[in-house]
């Protein structure tokens, strides 16, 4: 398990410069694609809103991130999201019902180290037809229990409740656009059938124990944050290391690389767009325009979907350009709310990150840069 800082920035320039090449030429673009992004992203924020649900941003990134470009894929990756988060969020809300005075601090940062090193592990290696679903389930029920012991006052079915129907939205919306894309232009429902992929010799699948067992470490860490009032950051840092830790299985050749250049990805992207949700902010707020907020949410959901289809490589960046955005833009209601929410959701991101990143460069050796 080998990685440099120095040779991953060198890879991240070299994508980012081949992404713009094909943004300016058009290559690997579809117009479609990105209108039918938009479009769910703004379907369900429209039915989170007209249904008065809360944290309607989990609607929006689920909206986003289930889209792809065939049908059956987005039907598939859409099912596998909303089972995930159902099943995880009834683990977490029975145990906050059941153990409510068992979940302490010590208590809970043990429970996030198993619960993370097993989810990390199972869906890197166990499985890759169902690695999604399980990946959804540690992190809906992490957040679940997260929310119990940092909120205890809070009615923890209510928001085991409002997680379930706002992926539920999200995923269901993209799905509907996504049949009637497939319905209006006629394109193919299942994707051409994939190049085998050569498994990774069974010794390398071993450097996923240790792996999975740093992302544990790292999210065991993260309720220490409420001992200094950072409820809102702690969740959001436990969510963001459980969704870095799920790497593929071709990723194994060279695990840290492949999760360090995942970390300054999300970084990166999160950063740029949670920068450009807060100036959005802003700017609607001076002009008390819940309508253009909106308006500039979706323009900036579409340059981060461009961004994620114009090069492969790059692909993650462009997702968590959109993901950062939405997170400090999507508001619960049309009135424009206070958006210190948002920014310690965005704060959560780079403390998860900062963690993982941590861990990696103290535990993972080296490699030589090139």
């Amino acid at each position: 398990m080998q990685f440099s800082f120095l040779n991953q920035s060198k890879a991240i320039h070299t994508d980012l410069k081949q992404a713009w090449l094909n943004i300016i030429k058009n290559n690997e673009i579809s117009v479609l694609d990105v209108a039918a992004s938009v479009c769910s992203v703004a379907l369900a924020i429209f039915i989170a809103h007209q249904l008065h649900f809360e944290y309607s941003m989990w609607a929006a990134f689920s909206a986003y991130v289930v889209m792809r470009p065939f049908f059956n894929q987005t039907l598939t990756r859409g099912v596998l999201r909303i089972v995930g988060t159902l099943l995880g969020g009834a683990a977490g809300v029975a145990l906050a019902l059941f153990f409510p005075r068992e979940l302490n601090l010590f208590s809970v940062c043990a429970i996030f180290f198993i619960v993370s090193s097993v989810t990390a592990y199972y869906a890197n290696v166990v499985s890759d037809q169902y690695n999604y679903a399980v990946l959804f389930f540690g992190l809906t029920f992490s957040l679940i229990v997260g929310y119990a012991f940092a909120y205890p006052q809070q009615d923890i079915v209510h928001i085991g409740w409002m997680r379930a129907a706002d992926v539920m939205v999200g995923s269901l919306s993209t799905i509907f656009v996504s049949a009637v894309l497939q319905f209006i232009v006629k394109k193919p429902a299942t994707s051409p059938p994939a190049k085998a992929r050569t498994s990774p010799p069974a010794q390398q699948d071993q450097q996923y124990l240790p792996f999975a067992l740093l992302a544990g470490l790292s999210t065991g860490l993260t309720p220490l944050l409420v001992i200094w009032g950072g409820q809102m950051i702690f969740i959001q840092a436990t969510v963001t290391i459980l969704a870095v830790s799920n790497q593929p299985r071709v990723a194994s050749i060279n695990l840290p690389a492949a999760s360090m250049k995942k970390l300054m990805y999300r970084a990166i992207g999160c950063f740029a767009g949670a920068l450009l949700g807060m100036a959005f902010n802003f700017i609607c707020v001076f002009f008390s325009s819940y309508a253009l907020l909106m308006l500039l949410t979706l323009l900036g959901t579409a340059v981060g979907k461009i961004l994620q289809d114009s090069n492969a490589e790059s692909s993650y960046m462009g997702a968590q350009f959109a993901v950062g955005l939405l997170m400090v833009s999507v508001h619960d209601s049309v009135a424009l709310l206070n958006d210190r929410f948002g920014v310690h959701r965005f704060l959560g991101v780079m403390v998860g990150l900062a963690l993982l990143a941590g861990m990696l460069a103290l535990f993972a050796p080296r490699q030589k840069p090139n």
